[in-house]
């Protein structure tokens, strides 16, 4: 058995401090290292020119081949912009057509990327082969208040049919569920929204243990050092509420001095349209030098964003015993619940939460931690909503197709097409070879005096010369080699198969 994987997301920043890298870096990391699959592959999509140290972050592994994408600055525009370069990388008849499974955070533009990745041929039967996850990051519907809307009626068609148009999409929130349902009702009929109900999971992203207390030598103590006041995640002026952030770091300081409150900033962010107060420190941190961070520097976070959902950036700390100051919304309430003990309505109440923590940091960690072991910690434990890992659910997904295309639902499927004369001249010389990369085996059978116009069909650019309704699904013959023949995926190269040890 074996399986291809291209990984799609939308990156906020650098890659070492990414949540959506991180998420890619996890699942594949669970896959091949973790579960020791040697017999999956992944194309991972990143951007071009990449650092020595975001190089050195992402897995070096003989299963992953890494893929240069022109990706924007600005995930807002990247989450709903559909390129030539993408389209050749999805389509039946592009660079990477042997891939099986889809993950990608573009939701509005699932239903572009169906159109391409099946022939018109397959019209039938393109879905059952290849497979597309979602995992939602940025929930383009006129309800949520920080994301940009141009067109709320197209923008919010475009994520809805995103999410009919997926085999499973993966939310955090049952917050973020509710609003989906509310909008897509105003659109669709009840059948549908409930077929797209169906189609959600949902899971956590969290990978970093059981949630713990701070150890008591890494907790505050007047006289001993600063408090060290942490804000984290990205640079949003408004959603982010960064004035009143700043606000309150600044006045702070301006009351205790340096020697008595230390300001940070964790973010991936490379530029901000406010600048922070002169006596923060501003750390662009990899996810493991910010757990770090959490675990041995953070004394209180701020939170006072205006719809932030579930922020990898917000709940690692906690889960590593950091308290945080949050903005009393909706949204907070859906991640932390309605007992915790440090919700501020407002400016004022965080300013004065902030200095409660300052004069009697124990006291005030001890409603935290009674808090924290008693609601928090069981959520993360076996049986809680934040167990529901994310990336075990992705590989039950991923195994569930596996065992699809590799048993005897496809069997069944190509059971028409396995006989053709061409394909089996084809397996024939297979067989033969027992390992072998497929277009350069169809050349070499075409410099015999066969497979003449195929061989035209593996040429760079022949799909931009050719009619779509004439190109070839080549994956079908991959397929077919797989459920008929013994064959399995040997490398990353595109179209490279070997006969089954």
């Amino acid at each position: 058995m074996s399986l291809k994987v291209l990984l799609d997301p939308v990156y906020s920043g650098l890659l070492t401090g990414c949540s959506s890298a991180y998420k890619c870096k996890a699942l594949v990391e669970t896959v091949l290292l973790k579960q020791k699959r040697t017999d999956w592959f992944f194309y991972w999509l990143v951007p071009p020119a990449l650092s020595e140290a975001e190089t050195a972050w992402l897995p070096q592994h003989p299963n992953v081949r890494y893929v240069e994408y022109p990706y924007l600055p600005d995930r807002m525009r990247e989450y709903s912009l559909f390129r030539k370069e993408l389209d050749e990388i999805l389509a039946f008849n592009g660079s990477f057509w042997d891939f099986d499974v889809l993950f990608t955070s573009r939701t509005s533009m699932v239903p572009v990327a169906r159109s391409v990745m099946a022939s018109p041929r397959q019209k039938t039967i393109g879905h059952k082969l290849k497979k597309v996850m979602v995992f939602e990051e940025l929930i383009l519907l006129d309800h949520r208040s920080t994301v940009a809307k141009s067109d709320v009626l197209a923008q919010e068609l475009l994520t809805l049919s995103g999410y009919l148009n997926a085999d499973v999409v993966y939310l955090v929130t049952e917050k973020e569920q509710r609003g989906i349902v509310a909008t897509a009702r105003q659109y669709f009929a009840p059948s549908r929204v409930i077929d797209m109900v169906g189609k959600f999971q949902r899971v956590s992203q969290l990978d970093t243990g059981p949630a713990r207390l701070k150890e008591k030598k890494f907790r505050f103590r007047r006289g001993e050092r600063p408090l060290c006041l942490t804000f984290s995640g990205r640079m949003e002026k408004s959603a982010a509420n960064l004035h009143e952030v700043f606000d309150i770091m600044d006045k702070q300081w301006i009351i205790k001095g340096d020697l008595e409150l230390k300001t940070l900033i964790c973010t991936v962010s490379q530029a901000t349209p406010l600048a922070p107060p002169e006596h923060t420190e501003v750390r662009v941190a990899s996810r493991e030098q910010f757990w770090t961070a959490a675990r041995e520097e953070m004394d209180l976070m701020l939170v006072l964003h205006r719809d932030a959902e579930f922020s990898l950036s917000m709940v690692e700390p906690m889960v590593f015993g950091v308290p945080l100051v949050v903005i009393d919304q909706d949204w907070s309430r859906s991640v932390w619940g309605p007992k915790y003990p440090f919700y501020a309505s407002g400016y004022t109440e965080a300013y004065g939460l902030v200095k409660a923590f300052y004069d009697d940091y124990e006291a005030m960690y001890q409603r935290f931690a009674d808090w924290l072991m008693a609601e928090f910690a069981p959520r993360c434990q076996p049986g809680g909503d934040l167990s529901i890992s994310l990336y075990d659910k992705a590989v039950e997904f991923l195994t569930g197709h596996e065992a699809y295309l590799e048993g005897d639902g496809l069997a069944q499927l190509f059971a028409g097409r396995k006989d053709n004369q061409v394909f089996q001249t084809f397996v024939d010389k297979a067989l033969e070879r027992g390992e072998f990369v497929m277009f350069e085996l169809i050349r070499e059978i075409g410099a015999d005096g066969d497979f003449e116009l195929l061989q035209q069909k593996t040429k760079p650019g022949d799909r931009d010369r050719r009619r779509i309704v004439f190109s070839t699904p080549f994956n079908e013959w991959r397929l077919m080699l797989k459920a008929y023949h013994g064959f399995e995926d040997a490398s990353t190269t595109v179209g490279h198969l070997r006969r089954k040890k």
